[in-house]
């Protein structure tokens, strides 16, 4: 009896380690697209999760390649994906209309356009067709 509860019990702590080290795992990991430009500026479109569950996911256009943001310079998405086209001397995000910020103190020599996708239809277009239009997609996942 005292044999089979041992060995119960060092199945149980076994099994314990195994999935703590599967649960501690990162949620995700962070993707960082560099987008230089005619006009020798660089801008970083970053993703991020975060939160207890990972339910908090942003993607931010910054100039600097920081993991803090900061609302008074960078564009910060509250979505999942965001799709962008770059050119010579701009870049142009779509995004759901609901979910971005856009910073107070914007002195970029790139022009920057922010899309809104005001209906789920809109979104759902794109995300299915956004090669065929010419973007390219980033996405936290």
């Amino acid at each position: 009896m005292k044999k089979t509860i041992l060995f119960s019990l060092a199945i149980l702590i076994i099994s314990c380690k195994i999935n703590r080290n599967e649960i501690s795992e990162p949620l995700n990991k962070e993707k960082v697209v560099k987008l230089s430009f005619d006009n020798r500026e660089f801008f970083f479109l970053k993703t991020d999760i975060h939160g207890i569950a990972g339910n908090h996911q942003q993607i931010t256009l910054s100039i600097k390649d920081d993991k803090v943001y900061n609302k008074g310079t960078d564009f910060i998405f509250y979505s999942p994906e965001v799709y962008y086209k770059k050119t010579k001397d701009s870049l142009i995000i779509y995004a759901p209309e609901c979910c971005f910020l856009e910073p107070v103190d914007k002195k970029y020599k790139t022009i920057i356009m922010i899309t809104g996708l005001k209906k789920a239809s809109d979104i759902d277009n794109y995300e299915k067709n956004y090669k065929q239009y010419g973007l390219e997609r980033l996405s936290v996942y």
